[in-house]
């Protein structure tokens, strides 16, 4: 389920509905972390996608704190040179470019 929530928010993302999409990350986010706890990498995923819609709205802060909370929930469960880490800390180089 949370997973066709967090697809919503990708959708609606993708046609401007960013107020949608933060409200589909975020729903995403509480079912994956009443499933699994707090330190999973789905967990990672919605907090990532949660990231880039702040981003998106221009809550850079937000956006941050996101990004680092994924990228710590990866690189404490994945392997090191894991494609889903590299692509965190790329949309977090991407707030200082």
């Amino acid at each position: 389920m949370a997973r066709d929530v967090n697809n919503l928010g990708s959708v609606l993302q993708d046609l401007g509905d960013l107020a949608g999409a933060r409200a589909c990350y975020e729903r995403a986010l509480r079912i994956n972390e009443a499933v699994f706890g707090p330190d999973h990498p789905n967990v990672a995923r919605d907090v990532n996608n949660l990231g880039s819609v702040l981003q998106a709205l221009g809550d850079l802060e937000g956006a941050r704190a996101c990004y680092e909370r994924a990228l710590r929930i990866l690189r404490a469960t994945l392997p090191p040179d894991h494609h889903r880490i590299r692509f965190v800390e790329n949309n977090l180089r991407a707030l200082d470019g």
